[in-house]
């Protein structure tokens, strides 16, 4: 029998399908955590989300699945003015937030989503409703400071009630718009549509547009499905492209990125992820990832042998390698590297699955802990100062270390607890000496297993003011959040993005 949840997503929903499967009308969909309300607002079928609603679905959505209006301000494409409202009636808690979104409310989510003019009367409305302006996410963001990073002036004004008075320019914009919008269509030009920028959403929200002009029409149900898809796909790649090219300034990136192909095949990968209800992690936040070129330094010394250490640090990095090569075009991989086992070409571009069969079945765990000494030679050297002294560096950099000990060197070894640090200082040094910011090589350490003297070596890294601005250290132990999360893919997924996003979610 069909899910109500596929039959959600396919629009084909009936009152016959709800007909003795009443247990089943909130249940969540393992793979997208979705209820079959979030799947009709994902996917925009209207007539589904009111019979969902009608029969009892719970608008909020239920513990452990994606609450419906955050789906609807970060993921519906198009409608999303009616579907908001359609939910709205139903009295859902407006500032709900869940550990899924990283605590991010529906309103946060709009505001950072803000693509198109129809947008506005959609935040406007979740204001109206009692939407928080202030209420931050895991990051400490708000739909106040993200509006505020952008210095947009307009969305300020109506998450600051107190401040605003209303304006009717944004009124004339939009009837102005779909005046045009209008005119396009009856001429069948589809380019003029999209030069109207009109949107999937604003044809959807055409009922709000009319109530407010006086409007009557069937725009929505005359315009062709893979019109206001091209439509909706073109919106959503300009908007990413607008905020990566604010993240490359911001992030003093301006050097790289020149040659066109790379960051197109990016953008145009992160708009198929964003239609893709299976994907849990946020395109916005890959996009940035897909930036640097991932280095993953793993621990191959004796004391990995420990406590499924070997195995724990697999999986890990296998989901790293995904998450940071997903949006990639081919042959832009990760880089693998281990303290002691030699590089072999194998360890260039491999993928997740083969990443995680290079630690556990040719990795030979053995010997000291030489982590600074064999940064320099086997990352630093070949990723970093080579390519720079032959005119090739063309992608800013990110390792991200895993270990599970102290700095140790054999009899005779220079390494100390200091190398590593001695290394990334002596990295930026080179970076500035060449004409690079510090940061365009940035460095993450996070420690698995539970040794006293490695928490305590990563502690004093994190201390140090000379690393502040490129070395980011995990304070929390990799062993414990993995079981927390090993059993929710989509959480676990979440979790790991979010801790490799840290080194270069803020622009120093």
């Amino acid at each position: 029998m069909t899910s109500l949840v596929d039959l959600a997503f396919a629009g084909t929903l009936k009152p016959s399908d709800l007909i003795g499967r009443e247990k089943e009308i909130d249940a969540v969909d393992r793979a997208t955590l979705y209820t079959p309300l979030g799947a009709a607002v994902f996917s925009g079928r209207k007539k589904a989300i009111k019979l969902l609603l009608d029969n009892g679905a719970n608008p909020n959505g239920v513990p452990e699945s994606y609450p419906p209006l955050w789906i609807a301000a970060a993921r519906t494409k198009g409608h999303i003015g009616s579907i908001v409202g359609m939910l709205l009636a139903r009295k859902p808690d407006v500032n709900i937030a869940s550990d899924l979104t990283n605590k991010s409310t529906p309103l946060h989510a709009l505001v950072k989503r803000y693509r198109r003019e129809d947008d506005v009367y959609v935040i406007e409305a979740l204001v109206d409703a009692g939407a928080d302006p202030d209420a931050k996410n895991n990051r400490g963001e708000s739909a106040k400071s993200v509006a505020a990073a952008r210095n947009d002036k307009r969305i300020l004004a109506i998450l600051s009630p107190k401040e605003w008075k209303r304006s009717h320019i944004k009124d004339l914009f939009m009837l102005a718009s779909l005046i045009l919008f209008v005119f396009a269509w009856a001429n069948g030009s589809h380019v003029g549509m999209a030069v109207t920028g009109m949107s999937a959403a604003a044809v959807g929200a055409y009922g709000h547009i009319a109530k407010r002009f006086k409007i009557r029409g069937r725009f929505g149900k005359t315009i062709p499905p893979h019109v206001l898809e091209k439509i909706e796909k073109d919106n959503t790649k300009k908007n990413f492209k607008e905020e990566v090219s604010k993240y490359i300034k911001k992030a003093h990136l301006d050097q790289f990125f020149k040659k066109e192909g790379f960051l197109d095949k990016v953008l145009e990968k992160a708009v198929e992820l964003e239609a893709d209800p299976k994907n849990g992690a946020q395109p916005k936040d890959l996009i940035r990832l897909a930036l640097f070129q991932p280095v993953l330094y793993c621990d191959d010394s004796g004391s990995m042998k420990k406590d499924n250490r070997i195995r724990l640090q697999a999986d890990l990095s296998e989901r790293i390698t995904s998450l940071t090569t997903r949006l990639v075009p081919d042959g832009t991989g990760i880089e693998l590297r281990l303290i002691n086992y030699p590089t072999q070409d194998f360890m260039s571009n491999p993928s997740p699955k083969q990443v995680n069969d290079i630690l556990m079945n040719t990795v030979t765990y053995t010997g000291p802990t030489e982590i600074g000494t064999n940064c320099r030679s086997k990352i630093l050297d070949e990723v970093v100062y080579q390519p720079i002294k032959e005119g090739r560096f063309d992608r800013p950099v990110l390792v991200s270390v895993l270990t599970d000990g102290c700095p140790l060197g054999p009899p005779g070894s220079s390494e100390t607890r200091d190398t590593l640090k001695d290394v990334i200082t002596e990295c930026g040094d080179f970076l500035t000496k060449h004409g690079y910011k510090r940061n365009v090589v940035r460095f993450q350490i996070s420690q698995i297993g539970q040794d006293a003297a490695a928490k305590d070596f990563i502690k004093n890294l994190a201390l140090d003011p000379l690393l502040n601005d490129v070395l980011y250290c995990t304070t929390r132990q990799l062993d414990d959040e993995f079981k927390t999360f090993r059993d929710n893919e989509h959480r676990l997924e979440q979790w790991l993005l979010e801790l490799l996003m840290e080194p270069i979610l803020e622009a120093k």
